[in-house]
């Protein structure tokens, strides 16, 4: 911001908070300026916005407040209600009695404000909306009140006027009238009384040191105004070679004009300033878009990965601890499993090796040989086996048919399923992380199948020998003599019968149990596989948007690199601004991760809330699919993006630092070359200079500046700049160092006389439409008698009448102007609507004729002139002008009355008119060297 200290009043309807359109956070600490809005609202029952350019000092003094100081208006019949401008929502006069019996109100705000902000002001600048009838009536009150209470400040009002367009011709009329009192103040030649005293104001001096024109603002921008601020403050004091500066100029002109000493001094107008500025920014809307795509495409991968503040870990170890890794005796069936409760069980071992124990123990008892104790062992063992191992058999309890299996795998899954859900669900894991698991478990079963296959040829080998040793043993005992059965009872005993059938039904037991495992593994296999692809499915229906949301950004990104800036234009500012590229991108991508990662988890949140606990991926997989979640994504995203630009401003200057630096030489050129052009062209739709047909001391002064950070001031655009300056005609731009502001910002005003401002002549005939209507006229204006506004009415038209007159004879002594019975006819030229005026008098014409049509008639008029009609016809045209003298001197001159006898009125009447014929006597009438132009009257 500006250095300098600076109170801001806002008057009007115009200047309400607008700080929602503001993208950048409103600048709350160490302020250098203090501001207060002043307005008056018509409707009671609407609050009034309290904030004015982010402070809370807003005094609104309602219109309804006007029935307790005028209590007659609540019983004016409602005929007189009628009357234009007579109502006292509009009326300009009502509104100046509201004002004054409340300034203690607005002063005691003023200095609230000034001492809130620890601001001693160097500067006062007032933003008056003219459009708003309360506003360009008080603001003169309120001009001359803060004169008073702040002598030593600087004053800068500034009028926003509107376009024709957009008004009502009552709206217009309103503004006309105001204007009108504006001319005649700037000039010293009428002050309103202070309603309070009813003494008329001190006006002898300037009020004010730059008065600006503007036009009214198509959008309110907070930011804006106080770069607008900070922009004619800046240019008011740069220095000239050839005037010092702005402000100096003009404050020493308006001495001379109040002063009026010389007859030089009398003929000098009071000039305004108007100032545009050029704005070279970063496209911030379009990096929040792209940004936004951005944020979605991260906040949609993380979704898919999840973002949870304590990620659950899977390890195996970890996976052994939720049970999500059958043990070997859970596959085995060594143990309950797949929510199949088995009860306490031994080991096969240990429950072949005390069966073992018991049949021995019978043994005992019996007095058989030892092959029948044999055969006894090896038929109960068998027995056992089929029908009583575990109480149901080896057979049937190691059934493995696929009924069996599938309620078992699909146990199994079911109880992964609903942690995995739940997990997820919390936030505890991602889709990424939980698929990741799944393929660790099928790793880690593939792994476990082949170990089992193993086993089961290792017991398929072991059940092979010990059958093997039986069947020997047996067929010896068969076919042997008593010597060789001697034998076999003294090397085998019954003992070691007994540990070789139970070690042989124990590895047909585990080779059971191994192919009960294996194929268990394998049914599996299937849910496991489902269960993962239900996981896959949605991690990529999250990635497939995130890839669509990064598809659509590179798009974008490609599309304003072809179109790399675009401009925006406002009464106030042009603005070109620079579109982002992928180095604009890349230095918000830190910030970004942080913030979607924290965007995934609220989201996820939201979500969730609306899914079953006991729900499936699969429904998660259809509530992608219905897309009922995309406008939450895009409107946290939207926020995302806005967030990451506002809370970054450092990296927003550093963006639009890059973008300057990475514009190539064709490009600066072309920017350069355009920016200035088209503020030409701008200024001209605002501005139409009058030259000596508004005065025979016409003059302009305009100034420049270049508002920029340090760094970028040797940037190559700079200087192109300022050569288009000398290319364009204009004012050599001054480079100033302007921190804190991330814009570069080329700043132009050319002064001005109010006349001259286009919309001007619309507003003034507006106005006049209402000059026979003496009510509305007292209402229209803020002060004085019907006659007095009279004075001021024709006070206030300024124009060079010499030279107008000059032409008017011209058209007189052609036959051009026509008198006819109560008009005078003006054809300027064949091509041209001939101009009708309704009145007789000649003076009237004078004043009332458009100056654009005082433009036409002089350039027709050179016209003549360069083809020599008037030098070739100057006899005829000599006699024809003491025609038309003598004409108006009837018309001005009471009858029988001499020239020499006559009153100094009636004889000035006719002697401007003799003036303006000798000079065409003199330049036009006459043969010329060369055919020179017409000087300045």
């Amino acid at each position: 911001m500006n250095a300098e200290k600076k109170l801001i009043i806002g008057l009007g309807d115009l200047f309400k908070s607008s700080s929602e359109l503001d993208g950048m956070a409103a600048p709350v600490a160490n302020s250098s300026y203090a501001a207060v809005r002043i307005c008056s609202s018509q409707n009671q029952f609407v609050p009034t916005d309290g904030l004015f350019l982010w402070q809370p000092y807003c005094v609104d003094l309602r219109r309804t407040l006007l029935k307790q100081l005028l209590p007659f208006l609540d019983n004016e019949p409602a005929q007189k209600k009628k009357i234009p401008f007579a109502d006292f929502k509009v009326s300009r006069r009502y509104a100046r009695v509201l004002f004054s019996q409340h300034q203690d109100w607005v002063w005691s705000c003023v200095a609230s404000s000034l001492r809130d902000n620890a601001i001693e002001p160097d500067s006062v600048v007032m933003l008056i909306d003219m459009v708003d009838s309360f506003a360009n009536a008080v603001w003169v009150d309120c001009l001359f009140g803060l004169k008073q209470q702040y002598p030593n400040c600087h004053f800068y009002p500034v009028f926003f006027l509107p376009k024709m367009d957009d008004l009502s011709v009552e709206q217009a009329a309103v503004i006309g009238a105001a204007v009108t009192e504006l001319s005649q103040l700037s000039q010293g030649k009428w002050t309103p009384s202070d309603i309070r005293t009813g003494n008329a104001y001190t006006n002898d001096a300037p009020l004010w040191d730059i008065a600006y024109l503007q036009q009214y603002p198509e959008a309110q921008s907070n930011t804006v105004t106080l770069q607008l601020i900070d922009a004619l403050l800046k240019l008011s004091n740069v220095e000239h070679n050839d005037y010092g500066t702005l402000r100096q100029s003009l404050s020493q002109e308006g001495h001379k004009i109040f002063q009026g000493s010389t007859a030089k001094s009398m003929q000098l107008l009071p000039r305004f300033a108007s100032m545009l500025e050029i704005a070279l920014d970063f496209d911030v809307e379009a990096l929040e878009e792209l940004l936004m795509l951005k944020c979605q495409a991260k906040l949609l991968t993380a979704l898919s990965q999840g973002k949870g503040a304590e990620q659950e870990q899977y390890s195996l170890e970890a996976l052994n601890q939720l049970g999500f890794i059958l043990t070997s005796e859970q596959l085995c069936l060594d143990a309950d499993s797949c929510n199949m409760v088995l009860g306490e069980l031994h080991s096969i071992e240990n429950e072949w090796d005390q069966y073992k124990r018991q049949v021995l123990l019978e043994l005992e008892h019996r007095k058989d040989s030892w092959h029948d104790k044999a055969e006894f062992i090896a038929t109960n063992f068998r027995s056992y086996y089929d029908t009583k191992f575990r109480q149901k058999g080896v057979e049937k309890y190691y059934d493995h048919s696929d009924i069996r299996l599938n309620k078992m795998s699909k146990a199994y899954i079911a109880k992964i399923e609903k942690h995995f859900w739940q997990s997820w669900q919390q936030g505890q894991s991602g889709l990424s992380t939980l698929k990741s698991v799944i393929e660790s478990l099928i790793i880690h079963y593939v792994q476990d199948h082949h170990n089992y296959l193993i086993k089961q040829e290792k017991s398929i080998e072991q059940v092979k020998t010990g059958a093997a040793w039986w069947e020997s043993m047996s067929g010896q005992w068969q076919r042997g003599d008593w010597t060789e059965r001697a034998k076999i009872e003294t090397e085998v005993s019954i003992e070691e019968v007994a540990n070789q059938m139970s070690d042989l039904f124990m590895h047909r037991c585990h080779y059971k149990a191994n192919v009960f495992a294996e194929r268990l593994i394998l049914g599996m296999q299937p849910y496991l596989l489902n269960l993962q692809q239900q996981l896959s499915n949605a991690a990529e229906a999250w990635l497939s948007h995130a890839t669509q949301a990064q598809k659509k950004l590179n798009q974008s990104l490609s599309l304003q690199q072809e179109k790399w800036f675009h401009r925006i234009s406002d009464s106030v500012q042009s603005c070109y601004l620079l579109k982002p590229n992928q180095a604009s991108l890349q230095l918000f991508v830190d910030v970004i991760r942080a913030k979607t990662d924290a965007a995934a988890i609220e989201l996820h949140q939201l979500w969730t809330k609306g899914l079953d606990s006991n729900s499936n991926f699969n429904v998660l997989l259809n509530f992608i699919g219905q897309g009922s979640w995309q406008s939450h994504a895009d409107e946290i995203s939207a926020q995302t993006a806005r967030e990451v630009i506002q809370t970054n401003p450092d990296i927003l200057s550093k963006v639009f630092e890059l973008r300057i630096t990475a514009l190539d030489q064709k490009q600066v050129q072309h920017l350069g070359g355009l920016t200035l052009s088209n503020l030409n062209q701008q200024f001209e739709t605002l501005i139409r200079p009058l030259g000596d047909m508004l005065t025979t001391q016409y003059s302009i002064n305009e100034s420049a500046c270049l508002l920029c950070e340090d760094n970028i001031q040797k940037n190559e655009l700079v200087a192109v700049w300022l050569a288009q300056c000398v290319q364009q005609s204009m004012p050599t731009a001054k480079v100033i160092s302007f921190h804190g502001e991330r814009s570069v910002q080329f700043v132009y005003a050319s002064t001005c006389y109010l006349d001259e401002w286009v919309e001007l002549p619309e507003f003034l005939n507006a106005y006049r439409q209402f000059k026979f209507d003496e009510e509305a006229l007292l209402h229209l204006h803020i002060d004085g008698s019907n006659d007095t506004i009279e004075v001021m009415q024709r006070n206030s038209i300024n124009r060079n009448r010499e030279l107008i007159r000059q032409h008017l004879l011209l058209a007189l002594i052609t036959g051009r102007l026509v008198e006819e019975s109560s008009a005078y006819v003006l054809n300027i030229s064949d091509t041209n609507t001939a101009l009708r005026f309704e009145t007789n008098d000649l003076v009237e014409v004078v004043d009332y004729i458009a100056f654009e049509h005082i433009q036409q008639l002089v350039e027709a008029n050179e016209q003549m002139r360069t083809k020599k009609v008037f030098t070739n016809q100057s006899e005829a045209l000599l006699n024809q002008l003491d025609v038309v003298l003598n004409h108006i001197k009837e018309a001005s001159l009471p009858l029988g009355v001499d020239l020499e006898d006559a009153d100094w009125r009636d004889a000035g009447r006719y002697v401007v008119w003799s003036r303006a014929a000798h000079y065409l006597r003199k330049q036009w009438l006459k043969p010329s060297v060369n055919g020179k132009k017409q000087r300045v009257a």
